[in-house]
């Protein structure tokens, strides 16, 4: 589990969970209201600005990166520090919901951490910041809008962004999810017939608010290695299959519900809707199994298979049978295309989103420090030409190939924002000189701050 109490883990920041899919912040009426993150009824709360992520056995957190020029990383804290004690509390012995309560607080306030850095024992001792304050330090703001397959979220944008370009996005959604088969209800992206009551008993299920108590984790969406892509679930390596769906395991009462289904996944063709409570698979009961146990009863490494589900609707108990299939066939036959940010040579710095049928294109990220960034791009910007060539005569893989440049040739890029033409140069740059521009260096894939070792 990653969580972002910083930045860079996730369209969010501060304490963000990106753990999978599972945080994505979609619950509470105050979270709904609130335009910046919130943790357990927190809105825009004070944090150190760290990513971090859970180490095993829960003997400490990892700090994963800190947020430019936030306090964490003014007072010194690393990359790969281990942290031990937060306000003199130990980790080991505590739950990572007793931690990330100790990591926030609603109010300005100093922050105590104990690390272990090569073998040294260091501490810290700074005061928390606002995460609307952090997103300023980079020139950014929260806002709330739509992620596509991830439901309504707080991410931010640059900070001269308008209102009125994150609704042009969350339109550019609407049209995705009509193409896919998918409808937009309670704050979700959910295939067309998912009942709405069902909507609601996942909200109630959120990542914060009281029924937090309840969460025990998600099932695995394929078998092999995976990372998840902002808003559109598993990006595999090949030879994984997926039944396209994960699940979300609860505890007092133990249930097991459907959570995210992938369009076009052997999941949303059987049937299944998020909110279904699955009772067994392949005749196995699955109330009191862990996470883990019910993925490995739908998966087998590198090998497609056949499962039987046992879901209940409402008072209606069936039987759905599915045969996995390979993940990136499911996002190759797609009709949605995400090309998103790579740091290996050089760098552009946004993600765009591409849709076939008619083909178009749409900025749905811009990162920080970037040259995207610097030329002034926004998200919710609509692609009409790069290089002179129409949006509609550049194929899937050339549009990954233009968007990860090998040399640093000038790109031209001419979007529509708010229907006014706009075009932008763009000259990529390496990782090490784009994050020089802030005070930072490269290390391994990480970037982190110059004074860290």
């Amino acid at each position: 589990m990653a969580t972002v109490i910083g930045r860079l883990a996730a369209p969010f920041a501060g304490l963000l969970l990106a753990c999978s899919m599972c945080c994505a912040q979609r619950g509470s009426d105050s979270g709904q209201a609130c335009a910046a993150p919130v943790y357990f009824g927190l809105c825009d709360p004070c944090v150190p600005g760290t990513i971090i992520g859970e180490a095993p056995d829960m003997k400490a957190i990892e700090v994963i990166n800190t947020w430019p020029d936030g306090p964490a990383e003014k007072a010194g804290v690393c990359p790969g520090d281990a942290i031990t004690a937060v306000n003199g509390i130990p980790v080991p012995g505590h739950t990572w919901d007793d931690m990330l309560k100790q990591l926030v607080s609603p109010v300005p306030s100093p922050i105590d951490l104990k690390v272990m850095r090569n073998g040294q024992e260091l501490n810290f001792h700074f005061e928390r910041a606002r995460e609307t304050t952090l997103a300023q330090l980079s020139h950014e703001r929260f806002v709330r809008g739509r992620l596509l397959m991830s439901g309504t979220q707080v991410f931010p944008v640059p900070a001269d962004e308008s209102p009125e370009e994150i609704e042009d996005l969350g339109r550019f959604y609407d049209g995705v999810d009509r193409r896919v088969g998918f409808k937009f209800i309670g704050g979700l992206d959910v295939p067309e017939g998912t009942p709405e009551d069902q909507i609601r008993v996942l909200v109630a299920t959120a990542f914060e608010g009281p029924e937090h108590e309840r969460w025990v984790g998600l099932t695995r969406m394929a078998g092999g290695e995976i990372r998840y892509g902002a808003g559109i679930g598993a990006i595999v390596h090949k030879n994984s299959y997926s039944a396209g769906f994960d699940a979300m395991v609860l505890k007092n009462p133990e249930e097991v519900l459907v959570n995210h289904v992938l369009p076009g996944s052997p999941a949303q063709r059987a049937g299944l809707f998020p909110g279904d409570r699955v009772l067994e698979i392949d005749g196995r009961q699955v109330s009191g199994l862990e996470p883990d146990q019910i993925s490995d009863l739908i998966f087998k490494p590198e090998e497609p298979r056949e499962v039987i589900f046992k879901p209940r609707r409402g008072r209606s108990t069936f039987s759905v049978k599915l045969h996995t299939q390979e993940t990136q066939e499911i996002f190759d036959s797609a009709p949605f295309y995400r090309v998103e940010p790579q740091s290996d040579v050089l760098v552009l710095g946004l993600e765009v989103l591409s849709v076939e049928n008619p083909r178009e294109a749409m900025v749905t990220h811009v990162e920080y420090p970037s040259p995207s960034f610097d030329a002034g791009l926004h998200v919710g910007d609509r692609v009409l030409a790069i290089n002179g060539a129409p949006i509609e005569r550049i194929t899937r893989q050339q549009l990954t190939e233009t968007l990860h440049p090998k040399a640093d040739s000038e790109l031209t890029l001419e979007v529509s924002r708010l229907n006014q033409r706009l075009a932008f140069q763009i000259k990529p740059l390496t990782p090490p000189d784009a994050q020089a521009k802030i005070g930072r260096k490269i290390r391994g894939a990480r970037s982190v701050p110059a004074h860290c070792p």
